[in-house]
């Protein structure tokens, strides 16, 4: 996938050299994970598309639930992205990590 295109799934990264948002912000952490997820996907095409299978199993083993993940409306792209975001709190932030609930 192009860096373009991807970057249309971003809710806080538009390909700024440095973030907009002030360092220690909640957008500022969520901007920084999204350039981390697009440098990454553009370098590594396994890497946006493990990401995407994750997005894909948690979709088949929640059937019954209703939220961001399991909406018909939210790309498979966008839920990748979400769920590596959540992943990466839970991994440098544990005591933060429903901060995804911001997102």
């Amino acid at each position: 996938m192009e860096r373009e295109e991807l970057l249309k799934f971003c809710k806080y990264y538009k390909e700024e050299i440095e973030s907009p948002y002030e360092r220690d912000s909640v957008e500022g952490l969520f901007w920084f994970l999204e350039q981390m997820y697009v440098d990454n996907a553009i370098d590594i095409e396994e890497f946006r598309l493990s990401w995407i299978q994750y997005a894909e199993n948690y979709i088949a083993t929640h059937p019954d639930e209703c939220n961001v993940l399991t909406d018909n409306n939210v790309s498979i792209e966008t839920k990748a992205i979400i769920i590596y975001i959540e992943e990466m709190l839970g991994k440098w932030r544990p005591y933060e990590v429903d901060l995804i609930f911001k997102y």
